[in-house]
């Protein structure tokens, strides 16, 4: 199987494109997406945040702290290390464009249901110190080489939506 890979000039081109849509727009294209292979996303590979949710207060906290104007935030996308499948759980890390601390929040990665449509995609765990909330992302390949992905927290809390979604993201799989 032949994997797209992009120049970096032209991984920029599809976040900048798809950063200009809602998030109805981007979750018309994630339904339209498929589970991808570890082969397609293998390496680092650039990112963006893109919508969050209007209706997740919670989300826009999240936002700020992880993707917002700070010093240590400036999140640039994601490495996938080790192979996943349905039966094997790799692993990644993710990349922060900045010099103090660039390689942090660690994950777990397999395919398996996305909790909002029950069709496969790719799971990206992540584990947080607090008892009450974990994180993960629910990923699709939208387009060869096109990872988009909903961003969601978990909440301990039983008087709080679970999943909460918070906003959604992209990587672009580039030549390495």
């Amino acid at each position: 199987m032949e994997v797209q890979r992009y120049s970096e000039e032209e991984a920029q081109a599809i976040m900048d494109r798809l950063q200009k849509l809602s998030c109805d727009d981007l979750h018309e294209l994630f339904k339209q997406g498929r589970a991808p292979t570890f082969k397609e996303i293998a390496g680092a590979c650039p990112g963006m945040a893109l919508a969050a949710n209007p209706e997740a207060t919670w989300g826009k906290k999240v936002w700020e702290v992880f993707y917002g104007d700070n010093p240590l935030a400036r999140w640039s996308g994601m490495e996938f290390i080790t192979p996943f499948d349905t039966d094997r759980i790799g692993t990644g890390i993710n990349i922060y464009g900045n010099r103090i601390w660039n390689r942090r929040f660690k994950f777990e990665t397999f395919i398996t249901k996305a909790v909002f449509d029950q069709e496969p995609c790719l799971r990206i765990n992540y584990r947080f110190p607090s008892f009450q909330t974990s994180g993960f992302d629910d990923a699709r390949m939208i387009e060869d080489g096109v990872l988009l992905a909903q961003g969601c927290s978990k909440k301990g809390y039983p008087w709080k939506p679970n999943p909460i979604f918070l906003f959604y993201w992209v990587t672009v799989a580039v030549e390495q």
